[in-house]
């Protein structure tokens, strides 16, 4: 199965792929809460993660620790 899909058949499929899932995902890339990217070379779709509310209580945190 490799190699039927190591050239162009596989390639084409690729970037069929890569086209879809940005169609699908387009609207939610540019949600605040959201670290996703999508492009020729990424693929991270993590549309919904805790980084930036975990990001607001460290650097919370750390404000009390340095008074």
């Amino acid at each position: 199965m490799e190699a039927l899909l190591n050239g162009r058949v596989g390639d084409a499929l690729e970037t069929w792929e890569m086209g879809r899932k940005i169609r699908k995902f387009q609207s939610k890339l540019g949600y605040p809460d959201g670290d996703a990217l999508l492009d020729r070379d990424h693929v991270k779709g993590h549309f919904n993660d805790y980084g930036e509310p975990v990001m607001r209580l460290y650097a919370e945190r750390l404000a009390q620790f340095e008074t």
